[in-house]
């Protein structure tokens, strides 16, 4: 009689092969498909990021440069504090405004942050180079006043609305992501 011993041998499958490398950061290739992504939601968007970009612009055109020129022999040194004083607050209270959902449409809002340049000149009129220089608008800081108080509500207003219409603008999912980046610069 022979013994015949088969051991217990198990086989392992033989190991996968190594993924293929990533193909190289190209910028020929990578650029056109970046390009695409990036005028696709540009596209879509466009008025809202030009409504931002000419609300600041403007905003930044008078504030704090012009607005902290503004003289006043009563007030004194204090006129610059209180008129920049006056624009942050109604800042903070139009953007705190813009909590009540208006859905505005977008070229619409490009048209009311454009129509803020309107404001620039009646700025600058209330700006005295010397106390007794021209000044076309008498009681200045009144004016003054009137019209940084017009420049905040609508720096609040138009600057926020647009960063909020932004969501339903934008068609995928995968997209608001980017363009939120965009227009938060």
């Amino acid at each position: 009689m022979s013994w015949v011993v088969i051991q217990n041998i198990t086989f392992s499958p033989p190991p996968p092969p190594p993924p293929p490398p990533p193909p190289p950061f190209s910028f020929p290739f990578f650029f056109p498909s970046l390009v695409g992504l990036c005028w696709s939601i540009v596209r879509q968007i466009w008025p809202l990021m030009a409504a931002i970009f000419t609300c600041y612009f403007i905003t930044l055109l008078m504030f704090p440069g012009i607005l902290a020129l503004v003289r006043n022999c009563t007030l004194g040194s204090w006129t610059p504090v209180l008129v920049i004083a006056v624009f942050n607050l109604t800042d903070f209270v139009a953007k705190w405004v813009t909590l009540i959902r208006v859905r505005w449409h977008p070229k619409m809002l490009l048209c009311c942050s454009l129509s803020r340049i309107v404001l620039v000149p009646f700025i600058i009129l209330c700006v005295s180079p010397s106390p007794s220089g021209p000044v076309l608008f008498h009681n200045t800081v009144i004016w003054a006043m009137l019209f940084t108080t017009l420049l905040g509500l609508s720096n609040g207003y138009f600057g926020s609305l647009p960063l909020i219409n932004l969501s339903p603008e934008v068609k995928r999912a995968n997209d608001k992501e980017l363009a939120g980046e965009w227009t938060s610069w």
